[in-house]
C-alpha cells in the first residue's frame, strides 16, 4: 500500500498488541490488510511483521468479522447513494397492489 494513504478504518484489539486490521478504499472496491507493529530493541524504530504468533492469531480472528462487516456497511451505503436512496441502508418493504400497507393477516403462514 502507498505509505501516503490512510485506511478507512483501522480495528485493533487489546488481546495482542500491534496486531491491526486495516480497510482501504480503491477505484476497484475494498482491500483489507492484516499488519503487526514492533519496536525495534536495537534502533527504536516502529516497524510492521508479516509474522504472527499464535495470540495474534486469535486477535485477527476477532478483528476480521468487523472488517467486513464495515466493508459491508460501506458498500451497502455506496449502493443506496448510487440508487438515490440515502435513507441510511433501510430497505423500504414492497407494497401489494391497490396501494394498501401489508397487514399480519396478509402473511400466508
Amino acid at each position: 500500500m502507498n505509505s501516503s494513504r490512510r485506511p478507512i478504518r483501522k480495528f485493533k484489539t487489546g488481546l495482542s498488541f500491534g496486531v491491526a486490521v486495516s480497510v482501504w478504499k480503491n477505484d476497484k472496491g475494498h482491500s483489507v490488510t492484516i499488519t503487526k507493529s514492533y519496536k525495534d530493541k536495537q534502533t527504536g524504530e516502529w516497524k510492521e511483521s508479516s509474522g504472527y504468533f499464535r495470540e495474534d492469531l486469535a486477535a485477527i480472528a476477532l478483528l476480521m468479522p468487523q472488517a467486513i462487516a464495515f466493508i459491508d456497511e460501506q458498500e451497502e451505503h455506496a449502493y443506496q447513494e448510487s440508487k438515490g436512496q440515502g435513507n441510511g441502508g433501510a430497505q423500504a418493504l414492497p407494497q401489494p397492489s391497490g396501494g394498501r400497507s401489508f397487514d399480519d393477516d396478509d402473511i400466508p403462514f
